[in-house]
């Protein structure tokens, strides 16, 4: 995870760099890869600290429950801990956007 968040923080930081690396080499127009980098950004579907929403786990959840592979939806205390989130902003900061 704390690769991730450095990764993640880098991609953030070094858009030019990161554009090129995910359009270049599918050679994959980069007004394109541009467009989904400023989507990420404004988003920010992905958290560079690491840490999981609530609703994420719960539609995930609820998805399991209707297709028969969960009996019910369990309080996310009871599924996660947010411990390795906390190792992650202990190990490299945290990150503001």
């Amino acid at each position: 995870m704390i690769a991730q968040a450095r990764g993640l923080r880098d991609a953030l930081a070094h858009k030019d760099e990161t554009v090129a690396l995910m359009a270049d080499p599918g050679k994959v127009d980069r007004m394109a890869v541009d467009w989904v980098h400023g989507w990420y950004v404004q988003q920010r579907p992905m958290n560079p600290n690491g840490n999981v929403s609530r609703e994420n786990p719960k539609w995930m959840q609820e998805l399991n429950v209707g297709l028969g592979r969960q009996a019910r939806v369990l309080p996310l205390e009871e599924m996660a801990t947010d411990e390795f989130q906390k190792d992650v902003v202990a190990a490299v900061g945290e990150y503001h956007w």
